[in-house]
């Protein structure tokens, strides 16, 4: 995950491939081109070969990056919508980039600790991870309790975003 943060380019390349369309039906186009096995969304490798063809070169870091800015709900494809969204030229500002960004990174951390893929994070799979990552059990302990807000003993995804939030 750092190392998207440290690519200054990608929001350029982005820039530089809105500039390609200049309406949604255009966008649309893009999309059922750049969807070669029309299943009604774009992978990571349906992306890298589609903007390839645009004639704009991408490196591997940027096209992740492309990928995790368009993925917005986080399921590892992107939609038509997301599509048209990362492409139209009204899109959000910096900051909402940036809070993206961020929903983005505490995803892709829940689901690492989150070993059972079960949609919550037990105290057990949170001081596993953590332990590996030098934390005290005191430092588990405090996590885990301003995580947990329901108090239900497991933090779901919403609360870790909130928890991070303040």
């Amino acid at each position: 995950l750092l190392r998207l943060i440290m690519i200054p380019s990608a929001p350029e390349r982005i820039a530089k491939l809105k500039k390609c369309f200049r309406n949604r039906s255009e966008i649309e186009s893009a999309f059922r081109r750049f969807d070669t096995n029309k299943d009604g969304a774009i992978s990571f490798n349906e992306l890298k070969s589609g903007l390839s063809s645009c004639g704009i070169l991408f490196t591997e870091q940027e096209v992740e990056t492309c990928f995790a800015v368009a993925d917005r709900d986080g399921d590892g494809e992107v939609s038509l919508s997301e599509f048209v969204q990362l492409l139209s030229s009204s899109s959000g500002s910096s900051s909402n980039a940036i809070s993206k960004f961020f929903k983005y990174c505490v995803q892709q951390a829940f689901n690492i600790i989150d070993t059972d893929k079960d949609g919550s994070i037990t105290y057990t799979e949170l001081s596993i991870s953590l332990r590996s990552a030098g934390f005290s059990d005191q430092e588990i302990q405090t996590i885990f309790a301003l995580a947990d807000h329901d108090r239900d003993g497991e933090i779901s995804l919403n609360e870790l975003t909130k928890a991070l939030s303040k």
